[in-house]
């Protein structure tokens, strides 16, 4: 092989020395390992592929079992699950027919129960019991058997009464690879599971060799409420629950307490772990109930969970009916009011209606658009009509007066000027004075004409002091007394004086005139009764009694 010499490079600018050539003579080129290297290598890549790809497959179908989760080795699963166990394929009973599940509710509370969003919530643990012969649970159940077997219940019915079933909780890893029963609630508006620690769930095995799953839950669940008797309603609402993909022939489910549950002595379909007192609501206690329907072509085992709610009045009563019954009550006093009261009874009127119409919109603010009437709205309804009539009774009876007026005043512009006033001992000169009546000639108009007959003659008594009464003395004083007095009155006298003047009577008392005297013999229960317009006069008796008689029939309606 030749020789390799370095480069060289001449100086710059010399003439004489040519630019640097690069050697064309080809480098040392390195040849691969010889033959039987590659056979080597290729023998060793084979080993490698037998013994790699059997412990690959194992693996995938290790981890395939247990749902995708995270593959690793642990004995007990590989004990209790067997090599060709399924978890996406239910088990089948010990005769071969569907597997049973059974389902308990155990409510820890029920609350929010709105009326708008026609919802309820509630909070519970899902218990639900199966048995799977595909797994061999004999570690657990000789763990049980070891420690003694079932357990007391704690209801202190001595060694007689019912052993509750004794029972290990499985791993992590167990509880993952198994087959689950699919539970879907139905009528759940939105859901969760409690996983504030951890998870709220857990799997158990009992004695029995059933596997028990307890899960807590809080549900907001829906419901179809009719309010045609609101506030005196009483709503009927359930949960219901099924399975997701497992139709009716291969599992099939029954509440706790069925005759074929291993817990039926210990457990009930739904049971109220604490003393449930909703808002506004007294809870009845809860039924449970079964059914088959039919959906996507199979059939498929539904539980239902009654709840049912009767509202309390309470609240209704004294937030709703006690004022607006004040309300309409309140109209009623406009038929105590004078018809020329005008802006007394328009007032009172319609602020009575405007405050009917502001508990109208509240009764209805919390309430869904239910398009028939309920009802709260039937009496809220009937007494805005109630306050609207006395409104308009108002209108009716001013324009009813104010024709009367007019009628008077006809008929007073048809009489006389000449007003005739018949004979009275009380009627002296200074009576006419004092209410404001004067004359040229007063002391001539009591005495008699000449064509009268006779003079009366009078004695007056020494006590009495009045000139008319002349039968309680001996005085002679003569006093003409007039049978019919003619005095020339004119229209511009007004029907009421404002002075007032003492006429002693007979008896020696002061007896008022002029506008007090009216005012304290006028104004009595009788009298005002018949100066009353005649309509007011009926409102005051009618409105109460169909306002009555209506109570009555809206009560006996809606609360029997």
């Amino acid at each position: 092989m030749a020789e390799r010499r370095p480069l060289r490079a001449r100086p710059p600018g010399d003439a004489s020395n040519p630019q640097p050539q690069l050697d064309a003579r080809p480098a040392a080129i390195f040849l691969p390992p010889p033959w039987p290297s590659r056979r080597l290598l290729a023998l060793l890549l084979a080993v490698l592929l037998l013994t790699c790809v059997p412990a690959v497959a194992a693996y995938d179908s290790v981890c395939s079992t247990a749902h995708e989760t995270t593959c690793r080795s642990n004995p007990i699963l590989d004990e209790v699950v067997p090599p060709n166990y399924h978890g996406s394929e239910a088990p089948t009973s010990a005769t071969g027919g569907p597997v049973q599940i059974y389902v308990s509710f155990q409510v820890m509370d029920i609350d929010d129960i709105s009326e708008e969003n026609m919802a309820f919530r509630i909070h519970m643990f899902v218990v639900d019991l199966w048995r799977d012969d595909r797994l061999n649970l004999s570690r657990f159940l000789d763990d049980i058997a070891s420690s003694g077997g079932a357990v007391s219940n704690g209801s202190g019915s001595g060694a007689g009464g019912p052993r509750r079933h004794a029972s290990r909780v499985l791993p992590d890893e167990v509880r993952a690879a198994l087959w689950k029963p699919d539970l879907i609630f139905v009528n759940s508006k939105n859901g969760y599971l409690f996983e504030h620690s951890v998870p709220n769930t857990f799997v158990k095995v009992l004695d029995t060799g059933h596997l028990y799953r307890s899960s807590r839950y809080l549900f907001q669940v829906d419901c179809l409420m009719e309010l045609q008797k609101y506030p005196m309603d009483t709503q009927n609402c359930y949960l219901k629950v099924g399975l997701m993909s497992t139709p009716e022939d291969m599992a099939t489910l029954h509440w706790m307490d069925d005759p074929g549950s291993p817990q039926r002595n210990f457990s009930a379909a739904i049971r109220l772990l604490e003393d449930i007192k909703p808002l506004q609501f007294d809870l009845k206690v809860p039924v449970a109930h079964s059914a088959t329907e039919a959906w996507m072509f199979e059939n498929y085992t539904y539980l239902y969970a009654n709840f049912t709610f009767v509202r309390r009045l309470t609240a209704s009563i004294v937030n709703t009916y006690i004022p607006s019954g004040l309300v309409v009550s309140l109209s009623w006093l406009t038929f105590w009011l004078d018809v020329s009261a005008v802006p007394a009874r328009i007032t009172l009127g319609v602020t009575s209606i405007l405050t009917l119409a502001t508990q109208v919109v509240q009764s209805r603010s919390s309430l869904p658009p239910v398009d028939y009437l309920k009802a709260v709205d039937v009496w809220l309804f009937v007494c805005l009509v109630m306050v609207f009539a006395s409104l308009l009774e108002y209108a009716v009876a001013y324009n009813f007066e104010k024709i009367l007026a007019l009628e008077r005043k006809r008929k007073t512009d048809s009489l006389p000027a000449a007003i005739r006033v018949a004979p009275s001992a009380r009627i002296t000169p200074q009576a006419w004075q004092s209410d404001g009546v004067t004359s040229a000639a007063p002391a001539a108009a009591f005495a008699r004409p000449p064509s009268t007959a006779k003079q009366a003659e009078t004695v007056a008594g020494s006590g009495s002091g009045d000139p008319c009464d002349g039968a309680a003395n001996n005085h002679n004083h003569t006093l003409v007394t007039p049978s019919v007095v003619t005095l020339s009155v004119p229209n511009t006298v007004p029907n009421r004086t404002e002075t007032t003047n003492n006429v002693t009577q007979s008896q020696g008392r002061p007896v008022k005139t002029g506008r007090r005297r009216i005012f304290q013999r006028s104004f009595t229960l009788s009298q005002l009764w018949q100066k009353t317009n005649l309509l007011d006069k009926v409102s005051r008796i009618a409105f109460p009694a169909v306002f009555f008689f209506f109570m009555l029939i809206y009560w006996s309606y809606y609360l029997w």
